[in-house]
């Protein structure tokens, strides 16, 4: 609905694919892993800004970017993987994320 309207205001608009890292440090994580979606728009004086209505925030560095087009079709973290016949898809992922900070602060200290 946000890149509809962006693009009825004459506001380029973008779908964007990927992960977010949420910090969730608990058994089931399945939700934090799960792959993600939000809406970017081109400011002229910030440049491309991220929206993510599902969690009602600016996207940031927790948002990892994947992949980015018109539309989901444009999108997909999967296509094109059945021919023919019976099957299904499967999504794995493994994310992983680094603290630079903190890296950086161990390494200090050595």
């Amino acid at each position: 609905m946000l890149i509809c309207l962006a693009r009825l205001l004459n506001i380029p608009a973008r779908y964007r694919v990927g992960y977010i890292y949420t910090g969730g440090n608990y058994e089931n994580k399945m939700q934090s892993d799960a792959s993600h979606a939000w809406a970017e728009l081109y400011l002229p004086w910030i440049g491309w800004q991220g929206f993510d209505p599902t969690n009602g925030c600016i996207a940031g560095l927790d948002h990892i970017r994947v992949a980015c087009g018109r539309n989901y079709r444009d999108a997909t973290p999967t296509a094109g993987t059945i021919y023919r016949g019976g099957g299904g898809e499967t999504l794995t992922i493994n994310v992983r994320i680094e603290d630079v900070a903190e890296q950086a602060k161990l390494q200090s200290k050595l």
